[in-house]
Formats: C-alpha cells, structure tokens, sequence
C-alpha cells in the first residue's frame, strides 16, 4: 500500500493514489485524493500514514534506521506483497515519479525583475519625433506553468501577467535657420499589463536545469500621456516663444515576440527558481492611426527575471 524511496538520506513515500511525498523531521504536507493535510511532527504524520498498523511511533522517530522496516510492517500487517531493495533510485526516477503523479505537472508561481525599454522612431517627414534614451523599470506578476507531458517536465506552456510603469523623457537641439534655435522637450509614460504566452524547453530534468522559451507577449495599455514642449530661440532679436502639444497619443495595446535563455533550479519541497534573460521585439508605443504621421517605430524590450513557483 505504501511505495517508499531513498535518495541518499532523504525518504518520499507514496501510497495508492497520493502524491509524492517526503518525509522529514518537521511540518509535512501531504495530498491524496484532491485533499492537503498538514502535519506538525513526523510521528504524528506517521501514525496517520500507517493507520496505526504498525505499532508505537516514537516522537524520537529517525527515519534512516526505523523508515524502511515501519513501511514494511505496515503492508505486511494490510496483507499487501512487498519487496525491499538494497539500493538507492536515482534522482531522474523520482523526478519522473514526480511527473507521472503530477506534482510538477501545473505549477504557480510569482515572477519580477528589471525591464529595459527602448524605442525607436524613423521619421519619414520633418515633424518632431522623440527618440529617448533606453529606460529602466521594474516588473512584477504572476504566472502559471503546465508540463505538456507525462513522461518529463522539460516541456511546459507559460501564462504571464505583468504589471509595467514606464517613464519617458527625450531632448534634442536643432538650427533649422541662421538665427533661430529649436529646443524639444517630450515627457511621456505609460502604465500597462503584460500577458506573455510562452512555449519552455528545459534540457534535463535535474536539479540545475538550462532552458529556452519563446512565444508572443501582448502588453494592454490602461493608461498613458504624451507631452511636447519646443521652444524656439531667435538670435537676431533675443525673443523666445514656447509652444506645446500633445500630438502623439499611446496604442491602446503592442504586440512582440518573445525569446528567453536560462536556467531553473530544483529545490526540495517541489520549488523551482528560474533566473532568465528575455528580449521582446514589439510593434512600437504610438498609435500610427492618423494618415498624417508619418514615421515608422519598433521597440526592443531586453529584461533580467526572477521566478519562483511552486
């Protein structure tokens, strides 16, 4: 009834339909059935395992001499067939036995880490187009992780929501005469949620695992303003005029493309840290709606992320 197994000092066990689980001096969770009982000390989870089959379990209960033969008293008193192996599995099985019951196989976790985003403007006339420098912005989500498979975890399928505020700010100085000088200033910003469908690739199942990812990200703008600001100096009589507008509107959402490297690292107790680096090429900030703008834009969105699931 109960499937135990070693690997090197550390026991998992499993019974029937339950999950995987391991057994450790401590709190334990354990699931069966749909159901997550929690535990404050191994002998009490112990008693409720083995149904008080297996005689008196000590509060000083070490689990590397009294583990084994306590499994096996329990499936020989509940009439089960049972063999003991002198050998410890390998971590590739339990993972596999991890993915099998599925454990690994739907995954929630919390994801954050600096964005970088830069736009580029290519104006095809001689209106006014700001071009700032790259700006850095913090982000932070959720996300949901799916195996695709039984048989590993190394292919999963990714849903992101991100949360991003983006300042702007661009200057240029030009001399469209002899005596005039045009100084631009443009403050704009944005507030948007991100949703990346991602396709994951890891290379092994292990402990430390390298992958790839790639997909499509739609960011949805709630909000966004655009400010100009020229101020034009003539030389010849010392006077300078001001003006502002607010030509530019932001797009209501911008589609890109997503690629990823990294590497996930297994912890015990089912957590996994993935550490990425991530490059979006988007279709660009402004709406582009109205004939009479004539330019052409992109965006590069280069990000360092940080993801624990569980």
């Amino acid at each position: 009834k109960i499937t135990l197994y070693q690997k090197g000092s550390k026991y998992f066990l499993q019974k029937e339909a339950s999950k995987l689980t391991e057994v450790k001096d401590g709190s334990i969770e354990y699931m069966a059935g749909g159901v997550t009982k929690e535990f404050d000390r191994l002998h009490s989870f112990l008693k409720y395992i083995t149904e008080d089959k297996a005689g008196s379990i000590s509060k000083k209960f070490n689990p590397g001499k009294d583990l084994v033969p306590l499994i096996a008293e329990y499936n020989n008193k509940s009439g089960e067939s049972y063999v003991v192996y002198n050998q410890q599995y390998s971590e590739q099985l339990v993972v596999s036995e991890l993915n099998r019951t599925g454990v690994n196989r739907n995954r929630f976790g919390v994801i954050g880490g600096l964005n970088v985003y830069s736009m580029s403007m290519i104006s095809e006339s001689n209106f006014y187009y700001p071009d700032p420098s790259p700006e850095f912005a913090l982000t932070a989500g959720l996300f949901y992780e799916k195996a695709l498979t039984r048989k590993n975890n190394r292919y999963t399928f990714i849903i992101e929501l991100l949360y991003l505020r983006q300042t702007f700010y661009a200057y240029s100085e030009r001399i469209p005469s002899s005596f005039q000088i045009v100084r631009d200033d443009a403050f704009f910003d944005f507030t948007g949620i991100k949703l990346p469908l991602l396709f994951k690739y890891s290379f092994n199942s292990g402990k430390i695992s390298p992958f790839i990812s790639g997909g499509f990200s739609t960011q949805v703008f709630i909000d966004g303003n655009y400010l100009h600001i020229m101020e034009t100096e003539y030389t010849n009589t010392n006077e300078i005029n001001t003006s502002e507008d607010t030509y530019f509107t932001i797009n209501p959402f911008e589609i890109s493309s997503v690629c990823a490297v990294g590497l996930r690292l297994r912890f015990m107790n089912n957590t996994i840290l993935d550490i990425q680096g991530r490059v979006e090429f988007g279709t660009g900030l402004f709406d582009e709606s109205e004939d009479v703008k004539e330019y052409r834009q992109h965006s590069l969105q280069p990000s360092m992320l940080i993801g624990f699931s569980f």
